[in-house]
């Protein structure tokens, strides 16, 4: 490579480092007109009145919903929820029991398999 090529090449390289460290900043600046017609700028939200804030940032927050823990556990609200559909206690008894085999049978799957 020729001496002149490499000084063009260097200097390509130095202004490409120059670009990207001098890329522009990306901010937001608001402007409004106050009641005199004055013009204002700012890049700080809260320094704008109220009533001339752009309309998505004058929303207020919804208030959060107050969850409460449930007064049952969850089986027994199964359960309930079942005899309410004309099922007993013992249809429930019935599959947990079979859940239970399923666990078991599951489980000697997984046992065979990672031998």
């Amino acid at each position: 490579m020729s001496k002149n090529r490499q000084t063009v090449l260097g200097w390509v390289f130095i202004l490409f480092l120059l670009f990207l460290w001098a890329s522009p900043a990306w901010g937001t600046v608001y402007k409004w007109k106050d009641e005199n017609g004055s013009t204002h700028f700012t890049d700080n939200i809260t320094k704008v009145p109220p009533e001339f804030r752009p309309h998505h940032t004058n929303k207020k927050p919804r208030p959060k919903k107050k969850t409460e823990k449930p007064k049952t556990s969850a089986k027994q609200n199964f359960k309930q929820r079942g005899a309410a559909f004309g099922q007993g206690k013992e249809n429930f008894e019935e599959m947990e029991q079979m859940g239970e085999e399923l666990g078991k049978v599951f489980k000697s799957a997984g046992e065979k398999y990672e031998h």
